[in-house]
């Protein structure tokens, strides 16, 4: 692969990863600066994850039917947009916490259709003997971006709201820049992908029927899903923030950061050190710890504690992430990876957001650290499970 080409995927990744992590961190804090509102922060994820079902019969077929560098330009703009609107709307003060919500639908909307394109087009720029190596480069400048996009936000929000929607503006412009970059005589398509005249929903239960007759991809697909859904702490940081470890917006954005800073870590090592060996069984001890660490993150006081427990937290997703998604994107042909892809959005969209509307439902019935602490115990329960259920994930070797 080019290293131009490269700098011209990099740069879209990066942009579009700080745009979503800076809107995730200003709308969250913002919502439960105005409401304190812990059910509100999981109704956030919920909205988001929308889309994902709506969009479920089109999103991956448009991928695959369509020229994946004209979507990506389409949803950017689009994006471009909303945070404009969030941006005049908090200078002005005009924000009420429905208008907040109907916007993160509209941007839901937007990575619903844009996440499957994104995802499939690094296959069709590089052979497929560099895409292990490219793909964990790629991991690497994507959880950087992790990093800086909340970082970013905590510390703009002391200027205000408003600082925070004026610099996604600017990643956009650089996102939709670098994808007209990218020529099309850089992109390889297959025979099969060019000749797609299915419907999109018949297009789509492809993408299930294909996963289902898969048990390692549907291992691999399932078990982020609950592990993470039951896991995550994320919509919670804003609570924890502020009412737990009193650090405000800027704390709040560093711990928002810390589990990409320990994921991009970890990528860089991965990327050096690939799992040559016993990878599925790795992959199977890194969730267990990521329980771990959950439950230890909900029983934290000190702040410089709670953010070396996120940073283990992200290292050890770091390693999960990267086994699965090499070992789903290999044995998943081209001319259908466009839905699979579409399928695993879902997937991620489950464990994420709909992660996030469990852990703001059970923090408003239960209580923040109970909530917490349940998470964590779950993963675990779902790790031994699936470590028994799925034998090719629990033998896989190599990636």
């Amino acid at each position: 692969m080019k290293k131009n080409l490269l700098a011209k995927y990099l740069s879209l990744r990066v942009a579009t990863t700080a745009a979503n992590q800076m809107l995730t961190v200003a709308v969250g804090y913002q919502v439960y600066q105005l409401t304190g509102s812990k059910f509100l922060l999981g109704v956030i994820g919920l909205i988001q994850f929308l889309p994902k079902i709506i969009f479920i019969f089109n999103a991956g077929t448009i991928s695959d039917r369509y020229d994946r560098r004209r979507i990506i330009t389409v949803t950017q703009t689009a994006i471009l947009l909303i945070s404009l609107v969030l941006g005049f709307g908090s200078y002005l003060q005009l924000l009420h916490p429905y208008i907040l919500l109907i916007a993160v639908f509209i941007y839901g909307t937007a990575f619903a259709i844009e996440g499957p394109a994104i995802v499939s087009l690094l296959p069709n720029l590089v052979e497929r003997t560099e895409f292990p190596r490219v793909n964990a480069i790629s991991s690497s400048f994507n959880q950087a971006a992790s990093i800086i996009g909340p970082a970013l936000a905590g510390l703009l929000y002391i200027l205000g709201a408003d600082f925070v929607y004026w610099s996604i503006v600017v990643f956009n412009v650089i996102a939709i820049v670098a994808t007209f970059a990218i020529k099309s005589t850089d992109v390889r398509h297959s025979e099969a992908k060019r000749q797609i005249h299915t419907s999109n929903v018949k297009a789509t239960l492809e993408g299930f029927r294909y996963i289902w007759q898969n048990k390692g991809i549907l291992g691999a697909l399932s078990l982020d899903m609950f592990a993470v859904l039951f896991g995550g702490v994320t919509a919670l940081l804003p609570v924890f923030a502020t009412d737990i470890l009193h650090v405000g917006s800027t704390g709040f954005g560093i711990l928002r950061a810390a589990p990409s800073i320990g994921a991009v870590l970890m990528a860089v090592y991965l990327a050096k050190n690939p799992l040559r060996r016993k990878a599925g069984k790795k992959m199977f001890a890194a969730v267990a710890i990521f329980g771990i660490i959950t439950i230890l993150f909900g029983l934290s006081r000190e702040f410089y504690l709670s953010l070396g427990l996120l940073i283990l937290l992200g290292a050890a997703d770091q390693i999960s992430m990267i086994v699965r998604s090499t070992f789903v994107q290999l044995k998943t042909p081209d001319e259908i990876r466009g839905r699979v892809s579409s399928v695993n959005l879902i997937f991620i969209g489950a464990s994420n957001q709909l992660g996030e509307f469990e852990s703001g439902t059970t923090a408003a019935f239960m209580g923040l650290i109970p909530a917490t602490i349940f998470g964590g115990i779950m993963t675990l329960v779902v790790a031994s499970l699936w470590f028994v259920k799925f034998d090719e994930l629990r033998e896989l070797d190599e990636i």
